[in-house]
């Protein structure tokens, strides 16, 4: 019956869809289309947890005004990803775990080697095309090492956050294989370990990677106990260390946390507290975090536009309400069970999810690449140009009369290598049931 409704609705409101406060009635009727393919991807789903969270990405798209923006840079990934899950997680087994494992060590590898060579270079930037710049005819493409940003070592991600967290699960996925009893694995560690211990910003300081592989050396601990209860002690009294350690409840400038604690605290203050219960309760919209949150941080931050939360949960909470939130626990929570129930490959699996759930925690491994636009810039001053002339501004605005706008390019927003894996890793997760 339901198949039956979803057909109906598929034909109606791509069909007699009106403008919808999107940009025409067309474009409302192909976000329609869209979101009815997403929900039909999400009734293949047999994990009802995952199922239930697809839905929720489906259902905030309803609240977003134009819904169109948010199906480029979330909607459309998600019903991807979704159906690459429905489709393999029915085939994966337990015997695909070791060459994805393999896979895993092989990238870190690969980021080792390429950290290494770019701090041999110096703290310079630079571009080394092998064996040489891509010329037409070229039916291969060349290799090609570089950075942009030598102070801040990204080894080809995002930024040096994202280096470090692909570098932690890489660790991880060595440490399972010696689990499994493949020694050999080992052998990697000085590639698949440097990230996170090179010089990766300009006062020197530890990257948020080691935090990361602190996670990863207490449940390594707990998993070897071979018992759940040494497993859940260990990771309380880490979390418990951690915060009486890093006191969120006390922001700090110019710290470790890169502003977060602060901006978590003025979003749970300032915006999520005095919303509407029925907010609350279902979320703000899927992808609407940045422009809800923006008003909220710019004044109190330094006009710092924080993208995302750097932090799953919070952003679950925020965009999917308290019931997202329960969905995606009970989705993490009894995939965790099965693995701990699912024997030593079960428990090297562990390993590598545990740690990145700990990523999840001040890094955005689950959001889509994407770019947002940004007001353009005063030749000037350098401060973005926003209000209108004759308009209040912000002291973070540029404050000229009158001010020389130019274009900028917008910013870039995501992991694509921390997407993949953790869709790898979900995928597997199902092997075990």
């Amino acid at each position: 019956m339901g198949i039956g409704w979803l057909l109906v609705g598929m034909i109606l409101f791509p069909v007699l869809a009106q403008g919808g406060l999107d940009r025409c009635d067309q474009i409302n009727r192909v976000s329609w289309l869209f979101l009815f393919c997403l929900l039909a991807v999400a009734m293949m789903i047999r994990n009802v947890w995952a199922a239930l969270c697809v839905g929720m990405i489906a259902a905030g798209m309803l609240t977003v005004v134009p819904k169109s923006d948010v199906w480029q840079r979330a909607g459309l990934p998600a019903l991807a990803a979704a159906t690459a899950y429905a489709a393999l997680t029915p085939k994966v087994t337990a015997a695909h775990l070791v060459p994805v494992l393999w896979a895993f060590v092989a990238v870190g590898c690969w980021t080792g080697a390429w950290t290494a060579y770019s701090r041999f270079q110096g703290f310079v930037s630079y571009m080394r095309w092998w064996p040489h710049p891509p010329t037409p005819g070229m039916w291969w493409p060349p290799i090609v090492f570089h950075e942009d940003s030598p102070t801040h070592l990204k080894a080809g991600q995002g930024n040096a956050n994202h280096l470090q967290g692909t570098a932690v699960l890489c660790t991880a996925a060595m440490v399972a294989l010696a689990f499994l009893g493949q020694r050999a694995a080992l052998l990697a560690w000085p590639l698949v370990v440097l990230p996170l211990v090179v010089r990766v910003n300009k006062e020197g300081r530890w990257g948020q990677g080691l935090l990361h592989l602190a996670t990863l050396v207490v449940s390594a601990a707990g998993v070897a106990s071979g018992k759940a209860s040494v497993l859940l002690l260990l990771l309380t009294l880490y979390v418990v260390a951690l915060c009486l350690w890093a006191k969120p409840w006390r922001p700090r400038t110019d710290w470790f946390d890169g502003g977060r604690f602060g901006m978590w605290r003025t979003i749970l203050t300032d915006g999520w507290k005095p919303l509407t219960w029925r907010r609350k309760v279902f979320g703000l919209g899927t992808g609407t975090w940045q422009p809800w949150s923006t008003p909220l941080t710019v004044p109190k931050h330094g006009g710092v536009i924080f993208t995302t939360a750097h932090n799953e949960y919070l952003q679950w909470l925020v965009e999917h309400g308290i019931v997202g939130l329960v969905f995606l626990s009970c989705y993490l929570f009894f995939g965790l069970v099965r693995l701990w129930q699912g024997g030593v490959l079960g428990h090297a699996l562990l390993l590598v999810c545990l740690t990145l759930l700990s990523v999840a925690m001040t890094n955005f491994p689950w959001t889509f690449f994407h770019s947002i636009e940004r007001p353009p810039e005063c030749l000037t001053c350098k401060k973005p140009v926003v209000a209108m002339a004759g308009s209040p501004r912000h002291p973070a605005e540029c404050q000229c009369e009158p001010p020389k706008a130019q274009a900028v390019t917008p910013y870039y927003v995501g992991s694509p290598a921390l997407v993949a894996m953790s869709l790898v890793l979900a995928i597997l997760v199902e092997a075990f049931k």
